[in-house]
Formats: C-alpha cells, sequence, structure tokens
C-alpha cells in the first residue's frame, strides 16, 4: 500500500528542502501571533514604500521583504488551507475571542459546546473585526494549534499538608503583629488590622515556601536579618 507524501520544493527548480528545526505555516484561518503578525505587516509595508514595476515586480519585491522578516512562502493546493484536526480539541474545551480594540471586551466560551460556539462566532466577527480566537491548552499557551496542542489537566492547588503548611497556615493573629511590621519597613502595605496583618505574613510566608521548600525558614530569616541591619545603617547615619 503506498502513501501519499507531500514535497515542498525550492523555487522554480524544483530542489526539494526540509528545513531544519520547527517551521509553522500561517493562513488567516490559522493566524500568527501579534509578534509574527507584526513582521508580516512590516514586510508588507516596506514592499509597498519599494514600489516600482507592475504586479511581478511587486510580487518579487514583497518574497524578499518577507525573506528579510524571515518568513517564506509555498502554495496551497488550490487555494485551500493545510487541514487541521479539528476532533483534537473536545467542544468542551474553554475558547476566548481577543479583539485588537481594547474597547471590544473579550468573549469567552465555557461548557458543553464551547468549541463550536467560538468557532461560529469568530467566523462572524472576523470579517468585520480583527479579532483572534484562542483555546486554553496546556500551560496557558493562547495559540490554537492542532494537533499537538494538549488539554490542561492541572489545577493549581496548595499541596498536601506537612510540618511546614501546618506551621505557616496556623500562625495567630497576634503572633503575625512583628513580622507585619517588618514587612511595612520593607515597602508591604499592611492594613493596621490583626486579620489584615495575619493575611499578609501568612501570605509572605506561603510564598517563601513554595520558593525555598523546606529550606523558607533559613531564607525568610535572612531577609529579615539583612532589612534589621539596613535599619541599623540607617540609624547610625543619622
Amino acid at each position: 500500500m503506498s502513501e501519499s507524501v507531500s514535497i515542498y520544493k525550492l523555487g522554480m527548480t524544483g530542489r526539494a528542502y526540509d528545513m531544519p528545526g520547527t517551521c509553522r505555516a500561517y493562513t488567516y484561518l490559522h493566524q500568527p501571533d501579534n509578534v509574527a503578525a507584526g513582521r508580516l505587516g512590516d514586510a508588507c509595508w516596506s514592499a509597498y514604500k519599494a514600489g516600482g514595476g507592475d504586479s511581478i515586480d511587486f510580487g518579487l519585491g514583497l518574497l524578499k521583504q518577507l525573506e528579510a522578516n524571515g518568513f517564506g512562502v509555498y502554495e496551497l493546493d488550490e487555494g485551500k488551507a493545510p487541514e487541521v484536526l479539528q476532533d483534537a480539541v473536545p467542544e468542551e474545551t474553554p475558547h476566548i475571542i481577543v479583539f485588537d480594540d481594547a474597547d471590544r471586551p473579550n468573549e469567552m466560551f465555557s461548557g458543553a459546546g464551547a468549541r463550536p460556539a467560538a468557532l461560529r462566532r469568530w467566523q462572524q466577527i472576523s470579517v468585520s473585526w480583527n479579532a483572534h480566537l484562542y483555546v486554553r491548552v496546556e500551560r496557558n499557551s493562547r495559540d490554537d494549534r492542532y494537533p499537538c496542542a494538549r488539554l490542561a489537566t492541572q489545577v493549581n492547588r496548595i499541596p498536601a499538608l506537612d510540618e511546614h503548611l501546618r506551621f505557616i497556615l496556623g500562625r495567630p493573629n497576634f503572633w503575625c503583629y512583628h513580622l507585619a511590621n517588618a514587612l511595612r519597613a520593607m515597602g508591604h502595605e499592611i492594613a493596621r488590622k490583626a486579620e489584615e496583618e495575619q493575611a499578609a505574613v501568612i501570605h509572605w510566608l506561603l510564598n517563601a515556601y513554595f520558593e525555598h521548600g523546606p529550606g523558607w525558614r533559613e531564607a525568610v530569616e535572612k531577609i529579615l536579618a539583612a532589612e534589621r541591619e539596613k535599619e541599623l545603617a540607617k540609624g547610625g547615619e543619622q
């Protein structure tokens, strides 16, 4: 059994090529991100300003500018975009439509039928608006790229309780008073209420634990010691 394999050839000479690394094909339906779209626009604008000759000259000038901006061009079979595996993403996957116009609010789609509803809506508005359709994929990437897009499977959660979390989360409000004052000296804005001080201190200690793990106490002590030294230095200068 034979399989159909696409062969890409360079220019009219017909020399086949296999580019190193990952290269992406962009169409209006499958758009680039804003950075790449901006580079495309720069290339078109540069070609337009260069002017000259007929459509052939302009086309060659455009190819030159595209290459200078890191792009190439290849033909689509009968003007059709490459097929993608639309079924690779379940219909209930959350989608968002983002408008270039800052005054136009983004449109969110979630729950049953979110994907087909988002696709239909995007087809309606993309004719009149500069809009981008994104799907929520792993690590919150903006790009709806198939079939390699993987659904987000993890939800950020506080780890299971251990001795460190029990200590931090169990701090009573009166214990937090002096540390809250130290945080104020470091520039933190904390209202002078017991519950606000408790929340700020626990939040700060949690961040230290998430960053340094079991060594969070030592890291906190170093920060506080450095702050005390700065305060002593200020007092000596006075």
